[in-house]
């Protein structure tokens, strides 16, 4: 049995002989309790928090072309996006259940239940619309640039971190080449 005296002189040699396995859990504990905020994360679940842009493949490759050549030394400029995913829409729908039932000597034989889905419209200046409850954007796989200054590195890294920052690719999936003359 251990006296508080004995335990006393035992705790500081535990301590010294112990402060680095002691220091690496403390460490891990505080990493562990440490308030985690949404902008600070690179990975994880990416389509959590993520406001997403409605423009169709062909609208942003449109779009990328024009800024691209305004940018200075970039020049003529031919944009080119590979899609893993289309544009997803989910519209909202209303249901309805419907049972068939059949009989046979007046007991019930057969009911079959049937679950029909009519997408909801709204009337805009005569015209009907269905309702969008959500859309995604398409996700992209890659991205083929083709510009006349792509022979400068300053001008090929201003490129890769414009279609980065408007497609969400890494740089290791943009391509960007020198226009032929």
């Amino acid at each position: 049995m251990i006296t508080l005296g004995r335990l006393r002189t035992l705790l500081p040699e535990l301590l010294h002989r112990y402060k680095y396995v002691l220091l690496v859990i403390g460490a891990g504990l505080v990493m562990l309790l440490w308030p985690v905020s949404d902008a600070g994360q690179e990975h994880g679940d990416e389509t959590a928090n993520v406001h997403f842009d409605t423009r169709s493949s062909r609208q942003l490759e449109d779009d990328l072309e024009q800024i691209l050549g305004q940018a200075e030394g970039v020049g003529r400029v031919v944009v080119r996006l590979s899609v893993s995913a289309d544009e997803n829409v989910i519209y909202a729908q209303e249901s309805e259940t419907q049972s068939d039932r059949s009989y046979a000597d007046g007991f019930l034989a057969d009911e079959r239940m049937q679950e029909m889905r009519k997408t909801q419209v709204v009337n805009r200046d005569g015209d009907e619309e269905p309702i969008v409850i959500s859309r995604q954007s398409p996700t992209y796989q890659g991205a083929l640039v083709v510009c006349q200054g792509a022979d400068r590195a300053d001008v090929r890294l201003t490129v890769t971190r414009a279609v980065a920052s408007m497609t969400g690719l890494g740089s290791d999936k943009i391509v960007v080449m020198k226009m032929k003359n």
